[in-house]
This record gives structure tokens, sequence and C-alpha cells, in this order.
């Protein structure tokens, strides 16, 4: 390259050479011309491969061969394998549980009876939850005085600012057996020194607790 760069100069400044040298020069240019296409001839600028070279290559580096084709095969079935299984399975568990008997009679729907008549029973309690609660202890066979201590420990969880353990209450049963009536009255004790006024104009320790 440097030579024919070389050439060029010359040819664009062989008007200012003197006519013993132009002679020269003509006789040069041509020389260099053939030295240089002859080492570009000799020398390739990129390798050129066999086209035999290039299929080996590709069989090598195939993705479908036999080996990989059957391990193709092997994991789709044990897919489609897991898949089924667990969709049977699925099926199966859910025919078992809707099949399966509740413990819980059917509730009975609310009765809105304005003067309090029931044909068998009623639960009211503060909370609703609580309500129900007591309700399912009678539908599962248990007594008026069952019903009423579980709703009391459900009302001391709902609403413990109001009652809860420790509390005291007063309850009248009634057997419709013998055909009578009881009373238990269970209030809570105030201290010795508590006096009747001790609460008057202070609603905060009242309702808060505190000292008088």
């Amino acid at each position: 390259m440097f030579q024919l760069g070389f050439s060029g100069f010359i040819a664009s400044n062989s008007s200012k050479l003197p006519r013993k040298l132009r002679g020269n020069y003509r006789k040069m240019l041509p020389r260099t011309v053939e030295v240089e296409e002859e080492e570009h001839d000799e020398v390739p600028l990129l390798p050129i491969s066999d086209p035999e070279d290039g299929l080996r290559n590709t069989r090598t580096h195939s993705y479908f061969s036999p080996k990989t084709s059957v391990v193709g095969v092997i994991g789709l079935l044990c897919i489609f394998t897991f898949l089924t299984t667990t969709t049977l399975f699925g099926v199966l568990y859910y025919k078992l549980i809707m099949n399966k008997p509740s413990k819980l009679p059917k509730w009975p729907s609310p009765s809105h009876s304005l003067l309090g008549e029931y044909s068998t029973a009623a639960v009211a309690a503060d909370n609703d939850l609580c309500s129900e609660i007591g309700r399912d202890i009678l539908l599962q066979g248990g007594n008026a005085v069952d019903a009423a201590i579980a709703t009391l420990f459900c009302i001391g969880v709902m609403d413990t600012q109001s009652a809860g353990l420790g509390g005291g209450h007063f309850m009248t049963i009634y057997n419709a057996t013998t055909k009578k009536c009881h009373v238990v009255d269970a209030r809570e004790a105030a201290p010795l020194a508590a006096t009747e006024n001790m609460y008057k104009d202070k609603w905060t320790p009242l309702n808060m607790g505190g000292r008088p």
C-alpha cells in the first residue's frame, strides 16, 4: 500500500520532474502496480472454507438428534401423567367433601315475633355472632344453660368493655319438666370501703376505672 500511495504521489507531481526522471518513472510505474496485484492475489483477505466442512459442522451440532427426540417425548409423557393425576385427585377430593354430611342441622330462619313468642327457643345477645353461637348449642342438643354459657364466653371476647370473666350476673331458669323456676343472683360485691355516692359526678372513673 505504501508503494501504491508513493507512486500516486509521484504521478501527481510528474510534471515538475526533469525529463530524464520522467522516463524512468514511466518504466517503474507498471512494475509497482504488478507487484501490488501479485501480493494481493497471493494473500486472500478472507479465508475460504470448504463447503463439505460446513455440512459436517451442521450435522454435528444438530439439535434434533434421535437421542434428543427420545428425551423430549419422555418429558412430555411425564408432564401429561402429572397433570392427569392431579386433576383426578382434585375431582375426587371435591366430590368427597361435597358428599360429606354436615354435623349441624339446618338452621331455622329468624323469627320476627313482636311479642317474643317462639315455638322452641330464642337467643338474644349484644353481638350477632354470639347469638348464633348460642343457637348452635341449642341445635346440637344443649339446654338453655349451655347456650347461655357459650353466649357469655363470646360476649367476653366481642364486647370486653361490658362483660367477661370475673363479672357478675343474675339468671332466671325455668325447668319445663318440674314446672319450677329458679333464680341465680351472682351480682358483684362492692368493696367494704365503697359508699353509695363514691362515683357521684365522677364520670371518668366510673366508666374507665381508677381510684375514686
